[in-house]
């Protein structure tokens, strides 16, 4: 929800590619952020949220360069 919002108004970049965050725990649809071919992430809620937080590290390094970027205030 913020991160859109801080890119259309220009406080940050865009991904360079997109995140696809698929929660194991819940029965959700996928969050997507950013556009181009997918980076799959899963992972419990909570985890995947302190991915977004740089909180928790995950194996693939595509997500980790997605996930470098300032998504998160």
């Amino acid at each position: 929800m913020f991160y859109p919002r801080q890119v259309r108004l220009g406080r940050t970049t865009a991904l360079p590619g997109r995140l696809r965050l698929i929660p194991t725990d819940l029965d959700v649809d996928p969050i997507e952020l950013g556009a181009g071919e997918a980076v799959e992430v899963t992972g419990t809620a909570e985890e995947l949220l302190l991915l977004l937080w740089q909180r928790h590290r995950v194996d693939d390094d595509r997500a980790t360069a997605l996930l470098a970027h300032p998504i998160t205030p």
